[in-house]
């Protein structure tokens, strides 16, 4: 077929012959590429839906974690007018606080904004969730219970109730400690003010230490 031709002489004729000729030994390969062929296509599949799986498992992983943290905080009983807060209570409460003590902050702080919001066009419901992420903070951060300052922010009514024997201030007001074991020193008396969760988060975030529930025998 090729006798008489120059390939050397005739680059025109060989390149297109060789294109043509590796097409088609792609598309009909050898049998020795045979065995091959399916292995290959089986580690490209996978890697497509690792590729896949990773990006999904990004978009749905906060979701979770938002929906774990609603739940915690739904979970956690309602700070009244009374001191009164069972073990069972206070069990919930660290739950909760051990939940947002995992949890990536910024997903913390968007799941406090949200439930603000949403309870914001109903009064009663939105004191009681003021009061839950109040004492849900007291519980999530390490604030002295000694210390020389009041934390500015929340409204409610508090007389010298957070005020200790020796002139100290409680900074974890309403909650006090007593070797790992907290209880309320006061009600939820009077209303909120002004008082931002959200806000009040990001500070006690970037200035208060995680307190160490792993002691806590609730």
């Amino acid at each position: 077929m090729f006798a008489g031709i120059d390939f050397a002489r005739e680059p025109a004729f060989i390149a297109p012959w060789i294109f043509t000729s590796g097409i088609a030994g792609f598309f009909k390969p050898e049998p020795d590429m045979m065995r091959y062929r399916k292995p290959i296509l089986i580690g490209l599949i996978a890697l497509i839906a690792v590729f896949f799986g990773i990006k999904i498992a990004r978009a749905v992983y906060p979701l979770i974690v938002k929906a774990r943290l609603n739940h915690a905080i739904s979970k956690i009983e309602p700070w009244t007018i009374s001191t009164s807060y069972s073990d069972a209570a206070w069990k919930k409460l660290v739950n909760a606080a051990k939940r947002f003590q995992s949890a990536d902050p910024k997903l913390a702080k968007q799941v406090i904004a949200n439930r603000i919001k949403t309870a914001s066009a109903n009064p009663n419901q939105l004191a009681i969730e003021q009061g839950k992420i109040f004492l849900l903070s007291r519980v999530v951060f390490d604030l002295p219970g000694n210390g020389s300052q009041r934390i500015p922010g929340a409204g409610w009514e508090r007389g010298q109730t957070d005020v200790n024997p020796d002139g100290t201030i409680n900074a974890a007001w309403p909650v006090v400690w007593n070797g790992g074991k907290p209880s309320l020193a006061s009600g939820r008396v009077g209303n909120a003010g002004s008082y931002s969760a959200t806000n009040e988060f990001e500070f006690l975030r970037f200035r208060y230490k995680y307190r160490d529930l792993s002691t806590f025998g609730g």
